[in-house]
């Protein structure tokens, strides 16, 4: 499982362009695509780039302040409560396979 979830991170990303982030648990978090969150003309701004990297300094923290969900939410730039300082939109589907849980 913890192959699948490594490979559909590193595929999301590669397909959008965008950073990918996903979980097994709090403490399996696995994601790929920074580099393209960092080519984003957003992150010309300093300080939004600082607040993006508030966030991968704290990235676990940022993981279990998430609220569990039923289904996808969609969180757009500065409405995004969890990533307001750093400006970023964020999709959070959650998924179960075989009794594992995460998002």
């Amino acid at each position: 499982m913890e192959k699948a979830v490594k490979m559909a991170a590193h595929l999301l990303s590669e397909m959008t362009y965008c950073g990918a982030l996903a979980t097994l648990s709090t403490s399996h978090v696995y994601y790929h695509g920074i580099t393209n969150i960092f080519r984003q003309p957003e992150f010309e701004d300093r300080f939004m780039l600082l607040g993006f990297a508030d966030l991968l300094d704290h990235l676990n923290e940022f993981i279990m302040e998430l609220p569990k969900i039923e289904q996808e939410v969609i969180y757009i730039g500065r409405e995004n409560p969890y990533l307001r300082k750093a400006g970023c939109s964020m999709i959070v589907s959650p998924y179960n396979n075989q009794g594992i849980e995460g998002f």
